[in-house]
């Protein structure tokens, strides 16, 4: 209802979540992601326990290295392309011609802006953060923690199988919080029940 809505905030507007690096790098695991003959970008925060720096596999060979003989854990993935990254510049600018031909009104509940972590509501701030996060970092762990100090004490996860990554990540940042998932019809009524019996 709308009650509900005025206590709620929508975390973000992608599906990857990324921020600089905010803490100290001896307590994260390392995520390595190539980038074909890309330079190493980052390194990027995703949460207290982890951060990811992508480019090109032989220039990372030598940061990997480095890394290791620190001790650092080390994980090498592979991805689809170069996302929250100034390698996706071209790409975001072919997007935003069709964001600025597309209507967007006032949002009724504030947003938190990947590439920022600042609530927004505002159409063109919308725009402009659907337009930025495809090729900038975008502040994953700083975002969580902005809507916890708003008392913000639930998150739902809504997508396929991989949501569970999504949740940990969640509760890697923010362990006091509830995280729920939205996977399938099922996982969606048994949350519906509990916002109609103000169990949330």
């Amino acid at each position: 209802g709308k009650d509900i809505a005025k206590n709620m905030m929508i975390p973000c507007l992608a599906t990857s979540f990324l921020s600089w690096f905010i803490s100290p790098i001896s307590r994260r695991n390392i995520i390595i992601i190539p980038i074909g003959n890309k330079k190493p970008r980052g390194p990027l925060a995703n949460t207290p326990k982890q951060i990811i720096i992508g480019g090109k596999n032989k220039e990372l060979e030598a940061v990997v290295e480095e890394l290791k003989q620190s001790g650092i854990r080390l994980r090498k993935v592979e991805v689809e392309g170069p996302f929250h990254t100034p390698y996706m510049k071209e790409a975001a600018d072919l997007l935003k011609e069709k964001i600025d031909l597309a209507h967007f009104d006032l949002a009724t509940v504030p947003i938190v802006a990947n590439s920022t972590a600042h609530f927004i509501i505002d159409p063109i701030d919308i725009q402009e953060e659907l337009y930025t996060q495809i090729y900038k970092p975008v502040k994953w762990e700083e975002s969580i923690k902005r809507m916890v100090e708003q008392r913000i004490n639930l998150f739902i996860v809504i997508g396929d199988d991989k949501n569970e990554i999504v949740k940990g990540m969640v509760e890697q940042t923010a362990p006091n919080v509830e995280v729920v998932t939205i996977k399938d019809q099922q996982s969606l009524e048994t949350i519906a029940r509990r916002f109609r019996n103000k169990q949330i």
